[in-house]
């Protein structure tokens, strides 16, 4: 984790490897909602 956006996002970097080989490297912000998920559901939002 990197900090924090003005809206309460978390901002982290994160860098992929294949083996020894970097394949992406970027930056996200996360954020976490208030709906609860059954064990097994898609993480797709569908309100």
């Amino acid at each position: 984790m990197t900090g924090k956006t003005a809206h309460g996002r978390t901002i982290v970097e994160v860098n992929s490897y294949v083996g020894q080989e970097l394949v992406f490297s970027g930056t996200f912000e996360m954020y976490r909602s208030n709906i609860e998920k059954k064990d097994g559901d898609s993480n797709e939002y569908r309100g």
